[in-house]
């Protein structure tokens, strides 16, 4: 998605007092977005095959599969250099023309009410977890606090019906580590998600239900998404590499094409955890060996400490073995806690004073 539509970036400007309208494409960029079917397609194709798959990058010659972004913009700026200056300049006026349209929609994105019709939400909805993915992970990545948030109300996608979607981050620390979520999915769904849910019947009138449905599916479920909100889980299956900690899955997904695939890929993510399952084998596997060699040493000290008792029973030196001070891990909980005013006095400069100059403007 363009993040110039994309409500979840609006939003995140307006939190963080920033503002990025977008800026104006090079005019070769425009040649490229009006006619690259057309005319440089064909002429990066037939550049990129004449030179045998060969890149030349000012220093080296490398072979390339296809040919890359700064291959397809070289033919594109040697095809625009070659147009009439009359062409030139009515892609350089079109792309200044294309900007101004583009950031009055964005600032009026920012500034106006957000959109209430139903396809708009649905939109929103399909792209929530992205959104709250990096919401998420930051979090726990600055406080060290795990997270379940969950979402409810009527669904345009599904007739408007009540449901609820949640997100985790963070794991326990069990033998096999699972989400909040997991830890008693009976309860969750029972205290949680069903709580929720007679609550969210109290919240919204059968008309509003109504008029939150997509028109191609009111009065008809047969053209709803199969989706099922409740059993989402957007805990990532393993660490992510990132130093971020665990990541989430999305919701939606800037092609719209492969919706339908994501959604059923997340569907048997939820019900076979196939991947979970080999992670939480290798982490058993290692929490075995673990045991194992933390066995062979206790049985090593032991032999030790029955040496000594019996050099000692024999008169047979004067010092005492002692087996080593075991260290006590710092609970879980302490390190959460640990730096949370550092954070805030960090956070503050970085955010409250950008929205306080962007108020006094």
């Amino acid at each position: 998605m363009d993040r110039t539509g994309d409500p979840w970036a609006i939003l995140l400007s307006k939190l963080a007092g920033i503002n990025s309208p977008p800026k104006a494409r090079q005019a070769y960029q425009q040649y490229m977005h009006e006619s690259y079917d057309t005319e440089i397609a064909p002429a990066v194709q037939a550049q990129w095959a004449a030179a045998g798959g060969l890149e030349d990058d000012g220093l080296t010659l490398r072979v390339t599969k296809s040919p890359d972004a700064p291959f397809r913009a070289k033919v594109a700026r040697d095809l625009f250099n070659a147009l009439s200056k009359e062409a030139q300049e009515g892609l350089r006026t079109r792309a200044r023309a294309d900007a101004k349209v583009a950031r009055d929609a964005y600032m009026s994105a920012r500034k106006g009410r957000p959109s209430q019709s139903p396809e708009d939400k649905q939109r929103c909805i399909d792209h929530l977890g992205t959104f709250m993915s990096h919401i998420l992970r930051g979090i726990e990545a600055y406080t060290g606090l795990h997270a379940v948030v969950v979402f409810g109300g009527p669904i345009p996608q599904r007739n408007g019906e009540l449901k609820t979607v949640h997100f985790t981050q963070g794991r326990n620390r069990d033998p096999n580590p699972v989400t909040f979520p997991e830890w008693s999915k009976e309860r969750f769904d029972k205290d949680v998600l069903e709580f929720m849910e007679e609550f969210l019947q109290t919240a919204f009138t059968p008309e509003e239900c109504a008029a939150a449905a997509l028109p191609n599916t009111q009065g008809s479920q047969a053209q709803t998404s199969q989706t099922d909100y409740d059993a989402f889980d957007f805990d990532s299956d393993s660490d992510s590499e990132s130093g971020w900690g665990s990541t989430s899955e999305s919701l939606g997904s800037e092609d719209s094409d492969s919706e339908s695939e994501r959604h059923s890929r997340r569907r048997k993510s939820v019900k076979g955890k196939g991947k979970a399952k080999e992670v939480q084998k290798k982490r058993a596997s290692k929490d075995k060996t673990s045991k194992r060699k933390g066995k062979g040493e206790k049985r090593k000290r032991g032999e030790e400490e029955g040496r000594s008792a019996n050099k000692r029973a024999r008169g047979e030196g004067s010092s005492r073995l002692s087996p080593p001070t075991p260290i006590e891990p710092v609970p879980r909980d302490a390190m959460m806690l640990q730096g949370i005013d550092e954070t805030l006095r960090l956070f503050r400069p970085v955010i409250w004073e950008d929205i306080e100059a962007e108020r006094q403007k």
